[in-house]
């Protein structure tokens, strides 16, 4: 069962003018700001994660593997984001962000040049570089350096993905044209392990023509273990544990295919699922279908990351430690079942070597006036 939104129909629906008035009104921002009218910069060097397309390439495991990296190098990062569908600062990928980065302020709003400086007047938070969350089409805040994650089996670059990944909104998933990866300094082709040997070379060739400097990397995602979360408790379990087991699935990301093949590839046995649109609302309606997939599945529920933070954080009123929650660990709403989330990490073939850029383009290019 789906509740994705119908972006098939919107295209199918769109004027024929659409397309090229688009591409006009992007062409004329990204001049402006290439020509630096209206670029501010924040008092602390910034870098930039984001993509060229609509839904999940993996940016948000890419934040959290360069923070870290960041980190271990000794840098105090801050990571601020627009927060898709925020209330009251609160958000999916900003929850995420602050359990799985502990010590790491994070800043949600839409003016993130703002935000950045109010954090730097609270001094509530200690931090001596940002990076951006979805921050490549943000170009009102100047940034030392642009990362952009491309998703290698979603046809952004072209083949092996549908033919629409590569034309620009409303009719493909390209929210500027390809040529905008000329300002890059670091391209990451993720999900990598899935493709075609093949076609990722001609992948990895085409980034390097389209982003002549910047360093190509290629990555893969994994599932490092689960937290399960019952009446009993909170624990970790290894991916194993799904193996033959029944459950149900529920699912609201860019790319939710990727989530549902991996969880049947490890065996699960997945008698129910429901997806929803990317940050969509769990509300009342989709508490209810989940619960009854659960329920016919024994009472396992398989979740992303995201979604546990959007039944924790935002849709059951609570903050970072679960104010929402009901019995245990359970959410308010979700008591009696056995809840499951994967925990995702990124592999970065090379590295070693996006790391150095990083910490090379925030130390050696601070803001002006720094």
């Amino acid at each position: 069962m789906s509740e994705r939104r119908p972006w098939a129909a919107l295209r199918r629906a769109a004027h024929p003018l659409a397309g090229p008035v688009y591409a006009w009104a992007v062409a004329r921002r990204n001049a402006r700001f290439d020509a630096g009218r209206g670029v501010v910069s924040a008092a602390v060097p910034v870098l930039s994660v984001g993509n060229l397309s609509t839904g999940g390439t993996g940016k948000t495991p890419l934040v959290q593997w360069l923070v870290r990296e960041l980190v271990e190098r000794g840098l105090r990062p801050a990571i601020a984001l627009r927060g898709y569908a925020a209330r009251g600062g609160i958000s999916d990928e900003a929850e995420l962000y602050r359990a799985s980065l502990p010590g790491v302020a994070v800043m949600v709003g839409a003016d993130r040049a703002a935000t950045i400086a109010s954090g730097l007047i609270s001094g509530l938070e200690s931090f001596d570089c940002v990076v951006l969350d979805d921050g490549f089409q943000h170009r009102p805040l100047a940034r030392a350096c642009d990362v952009v994650a491309i998703d290698a089996l979603g046809g952004t670059l072209g083949p092996p993905g549908p033919p629409s990944g590569a034309a620009l909104l409303p009719f493909g998933d390209l929210r500027e044209p390809l040529s905008s990866l000329r300002r890059a300094g670091a391209v990451v082709l993720t999900h990598a392990d899935r493709c075609e040997p093949g076609a990722l070379a001609a992948q990895v060739s085409r980034a390097r023509a389209l982003a002549p400097g910047a360093l190509v990397l290629t990555a893969a995602h994994r599932w490092a273990g689960l937290t399960v979360v019952d009446r009993a408790g909170e624990r970790a379990e290894a991916v194993q544990w799904l193996r033959g087991r029944a459950c149900a699935a529920l699912c609201g990301i860019g790319q939710p295919e990727r989530f549902l093949s991996q969880l049947r590839a490890l065996g699960a046995n997945v008698t129910g699922e429901l997806v929803l649109g990317d940050h969509g609302p769990i509300g009342p309606a989709a508490v209810t279908r989940a619960r009854a997939l659960a329920e016919q599945a024994g009472g396992v529920l398989v979740l992303t990351e995201k979604d546990w933070y959007r039944l924790v954080g935002v849709t059951d009123g609570g903050g970072p430690g679960g104010g929402g929650q009901g019995g245990g660990n359970i959410p308010r709403g979700w008591e009696g079942l056995t809840l499951v989330r994967p925990g995702l990490t990124l592999e970065v073939d090379g590295g070693e070597a996006l790391a150095g850029l990083a910490l090379e383009r925030l130390r050696n290019n601070p803001p002006a006036g720094r």
